[in-house]
């Protein structure tokens, strides 16, 4: 059973017991849980030849939710406080690596999880747990992503940093959202090595950018 918590989060349990066609269920949640609907969004059934089904066409007309009143209920969002994207390069594998180092805040419930997608030059994605479980007040988060021998060398982009903490509020900052906090606030990373022909020839050129180079 799944339920979705005010601010969105899915919120995830299995059945216990199950007897007489009777699922019965136990979730336990912070206890600074946010007040408000707790909506059912799916009911994940599957039998033993592997058919499974989420129960959204019943619960569409047979709507489920959860009301909760929590006094001691953590209504917001945790906040960005630094964000920066830097990288080095690995001499022992011979390959760069984007280091992602920053700082998040909550003094109710506390921050839990930052998680990262960053957009590649080529158009693929790269996403990274940079921090999860940490149950802090002020995260102080680090974390790298090794990029591959064969990288593609351009800009790193941020799709969204994603923050959440214990009480389940997330809240997700897009690009045109960090740029909204600073300029010492990272966006993207421009990472550019040179390959081994190119230092073979002796003509290796770099184009820096207006950004972040590296």
């Amino acid at each position: 059973m799944e339920l979705l918590s005010p601010t969105g989060a899915s919120l995830q349990t299995r059945s216990d017991s199950f007897q007489d066609n009777t699922a019965n269920f136990t979730l336990t949640i912070s206890k600074y849980a946010a007040s408000g609907a707790y909506p059912v969004n799916t009911v994940r059934i599957s039998d033993y030849a592997g058919n499974n089904q989420m129960s959204q066409a019943w619960l569409q007309e047979n709507r489920q939710v959860f009301e909760l009143t929590n006094p001691l209920g953590d209504q917001e969002a945790p906040e960005l406080l630094a964000f920066q994207l830097s990288a080095t390069f690995d001499n022992s594998s011979n390959r760069p690596v984007i280091q992602i180092n920053g700082t998040a805040f909550d003094p109710i419930s506390k921050v839990d999880g930052v998680y990262l997608r960053l957009n590649r030059p080529e158009g693929g994605i790269l996403d990274k747990w940079v921090q999860d479980r940490a149950n802090e007040e002020t995260l102080e988060f680090s974390n790298q992503i090794p990029l591959t021998t064969e990288f593609q060398q351009g800009a790193y982009e941020v799709g969204f940093l994603r923050l959440n903490d214990v009480a389940e509020n997330t809240i997700h900052f897009y690009m045109e959202d960090i740029v909204e906090l600073g300029e010492e606030f990272s966006t993207e990373l421009n990472v550019y090595f040179p390959g081994q022909e190119e230092v073979n020839k002796g003509e290796t050129k770099v184009f820096a950018s207006g950004k972040s180079d590296f």
